[in-house]
């Protein structure tokens, strides 16, 4: 069975869109798909260390990045030059993850059944 593509694209605070996002990687995960699971864009900032609560108050939900193992998803992929372009760097992550180029990116993206933006 090919992977399936979950693209994490958004900020961890402000709506309730990320932890949904990583709420649906879960669920497919535990379904059996196979995940290819990549933070892109702004959604590199749901790894930052040291997230506890979000302006609005709600509780940070980042620390379920850890539990991925338990789904099967070992490796959490990020697009190098999203990290770069927002001054980060893999010190700055919670965890550690694989850095990729933009045709490294492309390469798993078209491995995969499909893609899915969230």
């Amino acid at each position: 069975m090919k992977p399936i593509a979950c693209l994490l694209q958004r900020t961890p605070y402000g709506h309730s869109k990320a932890r949904e996002s990583l709420e649906a990687v879960q669920a497919l995960a535990a379904l059996e798909h196979p995940i290819f699971l990549c933070c892109i864009g702004d959604g590199v900032w749901q790894l930052v260390k040291h997230q506890h609560h979000s302006p609005e108050g709600l509780k940070a939900y980042t620390e379920a990045f850890h539990a991925l193992s338990l789904y099967d998803i070992s490796t959490l992929y990020v697009a190098e030059k999203d990290l770069k372009e927002r001054g980060l760097s893999p010190a700055d992550l919670m965890m550690e993850v694989e850095l990729l180029s933009p045709s490294e990116l492309a390469h798993h993206i078209e491995a995969c059944a499909f893609t899915w933006m969230l």
